[in-house]
């Protein structure tokens, strides 16, 4: 079988996976979960529990569209969760409690936990609620606060600026998944006032917290954008190099200098990034900070040479590299 045979078997299999989906009740509160179980064939690995972004839900043409780039980079089990039915949708760590007790009744050992944007949230809440059988989170242009999000408005124009184009591709997939006729792709707002109620969990100062709620055996690496239109670098900076401190070598961060937070067009790129973080964490190759930017095609993310810092060894050196590296993009910003 050539490689074409084989990515065509793995898609059809993929497709076969994405239509089932497993439903895990929290027996406290009630909130119901659905659970796709995607990459089967690697049951005997640990498994990886990614969240999505808002508006792009495992039931969704989006969605499907990241799922199956992460299937495709990943030798590992998939599980791919969304909120079935929540009653609570505005407290941060009630809801990622009921989700973490739905998700251990579906999965009782240590996982992996991965998120992006919205999803990203939900992952480190989640992770919080895990303790230690969260063995390894990753975060991936996740959202901070909603606190100050006027400040980041002029990010969101430069944003649109370069990279318009594919935010309007990102936005008509996800409005195709309205089509009335389209059955395979439910649409996911189906009670917009739910998603909204969700959404808010995002007012919460809760990456400001992290470092101190997440679970000292919990390693953790943020990947995040300079350019990030809803919430700012400097915060995540800052919330590593503090968890570096209370723990030294649990915490890394990937600056990427030239990107901003709508990810839709770097699907695979999104897939790769993850895929090395959990290489990385289960080599035990550790790297504080690292500093990357994007190709002009925004088709691949290269570390920027002589921006790694190795070692584990805590706040010291990292958090001035990244700092440094922070202070210079600032200023390139205000010039341009």
């Amino acid at each position: 079988m050539d490689e074409t045979d084989h990515l065509g078997a793995a898609y059809h299999t993929f497709r076969d996976e994405i239509t089932q989906y497993n439903v895990a009740t929290d027996r406290t509160t009630g909130d119901k979960f659905r659970f796709y179980l995607l990459n089967r064939r690697f049951e005997h690995v640990q498994p990886v529990v990614i969240y999505n972004g808002f508006g792009s839900t495992p039931n969704t043409t989006l969605g499907q569209r990241y799922l199956w780039s992460y299937a495709q980079q990943l030798d590992r089990p998939i599980i791919a969760p969304m909120a079935d039915h929540v009653h609570r949708r505005t407290d941060r760590r009630q809801f990622a409690d009921s989700h973490a007790h739905a998700l251990a009744r579906l999965h009782p050992g240590p996982l992996h936990v991965a998120g992006m944007s919205w999803g990203g949230i939900v992952a480190y809440s989640v992770a919080e609620s895990l303790q230690d059988n969260a063995d390894h989170l990753v975060t991936l242009s996740s959202v901070g606060t909603m606190d100050g999000l006027h400040r980041h408005a002029w990010r969101a124009l430069h944003m649109l600026r370069r990279e318009g184009p594919i935010v309007r591709d990102a936005i008509e997939t996800i409005v195709g998944d309205f089509d009335p006729h389209d059955h395979e792709h439910p649409a996911p707002t189906m009670d917009p006032l739910s998603k909204i109620r969700r959404s808010m969990i995002m007012r919460r100062r809760s990456l400001h917290e992290l470092p101190d709620t997440l679970h000292p055996s919990t390693t953790w690496h943020d990947i995040i954008g300079v350019h990030d239109a809803l919430t700012s670098h400097s915060d995540h900076i800052d919330a590593v190099l503090r968890r570096n401190t209370r723990h030294p070598g649990s915490t890394s961060i990937t600056v990427i200098r030239n990107h901003g937070h709508m990810w839709a067009h770097m699907r695979p790129t999104l897939a790769e990034l993850l895929a090395d973080a959990l290489h990385r964490k289960e080599a035990g190759h550790y790297q504080e900070a690292t500093i990357a930017r994007t190709s002009d095609d925004f088709t691949s993310v290269e570390n920027v040479p002589g921006w790694g810092v190795g070692g584990g060894g805590g706040s010291g050196a990292g958090g001035g590299f990244v700092a440094d590296e922070s202070a210079k993009n600032d200023s390139d910003r205000e010039e341009g």
